[in-house]
């Protein structure tokens, strides 16, 4: 239970914050800005990562596609868990704007794919592990 209030106040947080500037990748593939203090805020409440950090990211990212340079910059400092959970959430985002399939939406997803580029090795094995999770059909037991 006090990993859901933690993410529904994260998600105050970032619906209020969100409005803060993001940082972003330059053409020679370096972070210029500040990450934003949606993700700087969202790491320390997940240290060992996990769904709830993923779940997280996914949301903020959904909310505002500028914070995807923030997360894979961020990423780089993080440990294992949080990395692939980063990328996991970062998966989730363009796979829900490519769903949606609007304009904005479509150009979005693209914003998130360009960014995820820039990715270390840890945040795209998060990647990879959530396309491949949902490529699987369902299967019901």
């Amino acid at each position: 239970m006090r990993k859901y209030l933690l993410i529904l106040c994260g998600l105050c947080f970032v619906g209020t914050a969100s409005l803060a500037r993001a940082g972003s990748f330059n053409a020679q593939g370096q972070f210029v800005g500040t990450v934003n203090p949606v993700i700087t805020t969202l790491l320390a409440q997940f240290p060992a990562g996990g769904p709830g950090l993923r779940a997280a990211i996914a949301l903020a990212v959904e909310g505002n596609p500028s914070l995807a340079a923030d997360a894979v910059f961020a990423a780089q400092s993080g440990n294992a868990s949080q990395k692939e959970a980063i990328g996991s959430g970062l998966a989730e985002a363009a796979n829900f704007f490519a769903k949606t399939g609007s304009a904005s939406a479509l150009q979005a997803q693209a914003q998130i794919l360009a960014t995820l580029t820039y990715a270390d090795a840890g945040t795209q094995a998060g990647v990879n592990a959530s396309n491949a999770q949902a490529a699987q059909p369902f299967r019901r037991k």
